[in-house]
């Protein structure tokens, strides 16, 4: 597979409200509007697969935090969470929640749903403590 066959040069097909009115982000404007604690880019990451990158996982964010109805700190679960792109891959997984550091990452390979998946898994974590008094630092709630 060559670069331009990866997964995030392919068309995709969204259907949803417009949050970035065909504008570019980058992840510094992400942090800076849903909190995270910090972003990761991998080293094997063009400049031109951010950009791209930056745009989706803006829009994803915008559309979960629209089916969920929650206000934009709760995406990064109140500054507590960390982004990763094409970093920190495990094998045979293209996303993945890493609860000791709180990061939730995607590889570049990640198809659609992936980050609503893996945010769940960090939902899930983030709340544990908050439902029962003597979790554990690693518990999932579930």
């Amino acid at each position: 597979m060559t670069t331009a066959d990866s997964r995030i040069h392919q068309p995709y097909y969204r259907n949803g409200p417009s949050h970035r009115d065909g504008a570019d982000v980058s992840f510094q404007d992400i942090v800076k509007i849903f909190g995270f604690r910090t972003v990761t880019i991998g080293k094997w990451v063009t400049v031109k697969e951010q950009q791209i990158a930056a745009n989706l996982f803006f829009d994803a964010l915008f559309d979960l935090m629209d089916i969920l109805a929650i206000p934009t700190p709760v995406i990064s679960l109140n500054s507590t969470l960390s982004l990763a792109f094409g970093r920190g891959g495990q094998k045979h997984s293209s996303a993945h929640y890493a609860s000791q550091t709180r990061t939730l990452a995607l590889a570049k390979n990640a198809g659609g749903g992936a980050l609503a998946h893996e945010w769940f898994h960090a939902f899930d974590h983030y709340i544990t403590p908050k439902l029962f008094v003597h979790a554990k630092p690693q518990a999932f709630a579930s």
